[in-house]
């Protein structure tokens, strides 16, 4: 793992992700990703984030993370931005991106349409009973989501990530850690 871009999605992740690949790294994890081709990692995200979302950071202290993250040269989005302090922790010498949108009101109703859009869909909620994978995508995108909000995007989603931020920036300075802070135009 060379570079852990811990920044929420919605935040420059998919230009974060061309300009990586551009630059020479093979695989650049994006939340693409899980569904698109790593959709048999689901269940292992799923179970990470059910743990999380108990208030249980056990697991993912003691995970393997490169189980799910070994073959890749850098990691963006979710649901790895929800572990960024196991991630830091796990790969102590990654080059570390703090990517954000300083309008964070913006943010959050750019994240919060998507969401809708996506989760909110009967279809896809439909279709995730009759298939294996997406059922699993589809437990552990409404995992992350819920834990982004406390149990309410809409009504919390802002002020988590405002927390996201300071904790992430928190445990980097407390560790003497570099990174870059990146805000997306």
């Amino acid at each position: 793992m060379q570079i852990l871009a811990l920044g929420l999605p919605r935040s420059g992740t998919d230009s974060l992700r061309s300009a990586l690949l551009r630059l020479g790294y093979r695989h650049v994890w994006h939340g693409f990703d899980l569904p698109a081709t790593r959709s048999d990692d689901s269940p292992i995200w799923a179970s990470l984030l059910a743990a999380k979302s108990r208030g249980d950071d056990r697991p993912g202290q003691i995970f393997d993370w490169d189980i799910l993250l070994g073959d890749c040269d850098c990691v963006m989005d979710m649901p790895p931005g929800i572990f960024a302090a196991e991630l830091l922790d796990f790969y102590p010498h990654a080059t570390v991106i703090v990517n954000r949108r300083r309008d964070m009101d913006a943010w959050h109703r750019s994240l919060n349409e998507a969401s809708e859009m996506v989760l909110g869909s009967w279809t896809l909620w439909g279709l995730s009973w009759w298939d294996a994978r997406l059922f699993w995508w589809y437990r552990s995108a409404v995992a992350w989501m819920g834990i982004m909000g406390d149990g309410d995007f809409q009504r919390n989603g802002r002020r988590w990530a405002d927390g996201h931020y300071k904790r992430l920036e928190g445990k980097l300075k407390a560790e003497g850690r570099k990174y870059l802070d990146w805000e997306v135009h």
